[in-house]
């Protein structure tokens, strides 16, 4: 690996402030505007989600209403960017993202 990508991964991996863990579950995502979308959660950590397919319709910076399966409704979360793996999501309220974190990590290793 050359210097350069080398540093392009180091960037990458110091701008996220929590480990991730994948998770499966669906996700109903609701704009500004009342657009419901279907989605499926692909990672969460504590600050965030990452859900595909990506919501280009919603620019970084817009927020984002999502119900995600029968384990939260109406969690606020604020688009950090879109990748082709999906839209990188950030929870605007920490403290109920740790709380979600914790659940939905619970529930995936009851089911493993």
């Amino acid at each position: 690996m050359n210097q350069m990508s080398a540093q392009g991964v180091l960037r990458f991996s110091e701008r996220r402030a929590a480990p991730r863990f994948p998770v499966r579950m669906p996700v109903k995502v609701r704009d500004r505007e009342g657009r419901v979308t279907e989605a499926m959660a692909i990672n969460i950590s504590t600050g965030g989600m990452l859900i595909a397919p990506a919501q280009e319709h919603v620019a970084p910076g817009g927020e984002l209403a999502l119900d995600i399966g029968d384990v939260a409704h109406g969690v606020m979360a604020r688009v950090a960017g879109h990748r082709k793996q999906g839209t990188g999501l950030q929870f605007v309220d920490a403290h109920e993202g740790e709380r979600l974190a914790l659940t939905l990590s619970e529930l995936a290793q009851r089911s493993a």
